[in-house]
């Protein structure tokens, strides 16, 4: 299922998207350390891949400040969106080398003050095997990459709302945002309209990753929206 948010939110377009720069996000979960257990939350089990920005990325056309999201960054000249991904998530996390495999791409979006398009994918990787990052200027190597959904959740906001800079131990709302966007989409969406690959591991994790969305829930980490679908709950930036 690719969708756009501009189409969804019916806004215009100030261009032709075809003229935007491109970015590529990667989000990337690990179930190695889910249970049967019922004293154990999938919350607290199901790990994502993140990385710490300690210092604004060279190319951000954002200008973002440090903070913590998924691996994500510009696509190169020549260079197709696949190709982008596994890159970026080699270069900043370590994570997508031998044996990764990009499932699909899930949804895109267009920030027009910028004319950028930010096109997310879900990837599988192996997380017991990692190798040195090429960022190694601009990510924290210290951070912990997999972190739990919970965690990821309860964390602050790197970036106030006004766009200055609140806690470079923070998670970028945007970032936050859209693995949210990709929970909606793997759990709700009909089977036909996701890709195949995408499909499968949906399918195969999808009693996990409810269970886990149900004790987030009760826990007021994410809300439900009228229309029945995973939201952040109100939160101070």
């Amino acid at each position: 299922m690719l969708t756009d948010d501009s189409a969804l939110s019916g806004q215009s377009l100030e261009q032709d998207p075809s003229q935007y720069t491109k970015t590529v996000m990667a989000i990337a979960f690990d179930f190695d350390y889910v249970t049967n257990s019922p004293d154990k939350s999938r919350a607290d089990e199901i790990r994502i891949l993140t990385i710490k920005n300690k210092k604004q990325p060279k190319k951000s056309k954002e200008k973002k400040p440090p903070g913590v999201g998924c691996p994500a960054g510009g696509v190169e000249s020549g260079e197709d969106l696949i190709c982008a991904v596994i890159r970026e998530t080699l270069g900043e996390s370590g994570y997508g080398g031998a044996g990764a495999k990009v499932l699909g791409e899930l949804f895109y979006e267009h920030r027009h003050r910028i004319s950028n398009s930010v096109h997310v994918f879900l990837l599988e990787v192996d997380s017991s095997y990692a190798v040195q990052i090429r960022e190694r200027d601009e990510v924290d190597q210290t951070w912990d990459n997999w972190i739990t959904l919970r965690q990821l959740l309860q964390m602050q906001y790197a970036i106030n709302k006004d766009g200055t800079p609140k806690d470079p131990n923070g998670v970028y709302y945007s970032h936050i945002r859209r693995v949210v966007k990709a929970l909606n989409i793997l759990i709700f969406s009909d089977p036909e309209s996701l890709q195949k690959d995408v499909d499968i591991w949906a399918d195969e994790h999808y009693d996990d990753i409810f269970s886990a969305i149900n004790d987030l829930l009760k826990d007021g980490l994410v809300s439900i929206s009228r229309e029945g679908l995973i939201t952040l709950p109100q939160k101070e930036y």
